[in-house]
Formats: C-alpha cells, sequence, structure tokens
C-alpha cells in the first residue's frame, strides 16, 4: 500500500489508465489547459509548443500507473506521445474533472 511522508495511507487512483486517457483527451477538446510556473519555464527551455502539448494530450497514451504528487497528493497521470517534430513528449498531468481542466505540472522531451 502506497502511504503518505506522514504514514496515512492513500487512497487508489480516481481513474484507471484507460479512463484518465480518454478524460484527458475529452477534456484538451472541450475543457481548459492549465499549466504550472514550472512546467511554462520547462516549455520555454525545452522549445515545446502549445501545439506540441495539444497533441500529446490527444494523442499520447499512459504507460504507467498514476503517482501521488509529492506536494499536494494529488494523483499525476503522465501522458506520453510524438509532438509535432521528433522525439516523444512526456507531460505528466492533473485531472480536474469537477472543474473541467488539465494541469500540466512539468514536461519532459525525449530524444
Amino acid at each position: 500500500m502506497l502511504t503518505s511522508k506522514h504514514g496515512h495511507g492513500l487512497a487508489k487512483p480516481e481513474y484507471t489508465k484507460l479512463q484518465a486517457a480518454r478524460l484527458i483527451k475529452q477534456i484538451a477538446q472541450k475543457g481548459s489547459i492549465r499549466k504550472t510556473g514550472h512546467a511554462k519555464k520547462r516549455m520555454k527551455e525545452r522549445n515545446v509548443s502549445d501545439q506540441d502539448i495539444l497533441r500529446v494530450l490527444n494523442n499520447g497514451r499512459i504507460y504507467n500507473e498514476p503517482e501521488p504528487h509529492i506536494k499536494t497528493g494529488n494523483w499525476i497521470y503522465t501522458i506520453i506521445g510524438s509532438g509535432i517534430e521528433d522525439g516523444n513528449i512526456v507531460v505528466p498531468v492533473f485531472i480536474n474533472k469537477r472543474e473541467n481542466y488539465i494541469l500540466i505540472v512539468t514536461l519532459v522531451r525525449e530524444n
């Protein structure tokens, strides 16, 4: 069982990988995409555009189980897909279904 740094048990992830991938695509098309300051900084450093992000969110896949965010405890789903140029982009996101937005936590460009 996963536990927080205080020893409390964590709830199961809210969505399966498949459910999360579908929800991410749905929100990317009809909801809001938000970015943390850290994600905005990484986008600039790694030359990743909003179009790259949209492509990953709409066409990418979630390969790994979600993990709790180290500071907030929110479940983070990592979606991986190709951007407009060569190489994959790894995009960890938090899904807020109730408020219909995705929060991009950071990103990495794989070459």
